[in-house]
């Protein structure tokens, strides 16, 4: 294969997401508009049973599908917009070699319980190219006009 094919296939090609639904009332992952960056994850609850997530508590919530996300990509679970409004925090990442039923970990970082019901929309997925890199262990790093300035170094925290 060329560089040009490869680097073509990097920066142009559709990835394809193969996925299977675990349970009746799963519903696969989609984009409101075509031109959203994610694909909104819906609550696959047991026995189709609304989950009440007390203040500062986290639960596991099922989507009902399986993927397989292709290699030299992953995806990114996060928090949509209006679960941030109920201070609800997603995050998580699944590897292309998973291929078990996706579980989205919600986190309640309010100060009143937060009830999901089965089916509602409660995350969303972004599909991320994931580079091949090599790491090289070295004595010393180049001085950067930055240097070793962490946090709250560039403006307040």
């Amino acid at each position: 294969m060329s560089l040009f094919t490869r680097l073509y296939d990097y920066f142009f090609s559709t990835p394809t997401i193969r996925f299977v639904k675990v349970r009746i009332s799963a519903k696969p992952p989609f984009k409101n508009n075509k031109h959203d960056a994610g694909w909104d994850m819906h609550a696959c609850t047991e026995h189709n049973m609304p989950v009440l997530i007390p203040a500062d508590g986290v639960v596991k919530i099922p989507s009902g599908i399986k993927m397989m996300i292709p290699k030299g990509w992953c995806g990114y679970i996060i928090t949509r917009s209006s679960g941030t409004l109920k201070q609800l925090d997603i995050s998580g990442v699944i590897d292309s070699g998973y291929t078990g039923e996706v579980q989205i970990i919600v986190r309640n970082v309010g100060t009143s319980s937060v009830l999901i019901q089965p089916g509602e929309r409660i995350a969303q997925l972004l599909l991320v190219k994931v580079p091949s890199v090599k790491w090289i262990e070295v004595d010393s790093l180049e001085q950067t006009e930055r240097g070793e300035n962490g946090f709250g170094s560039s403006g307040k925290l």
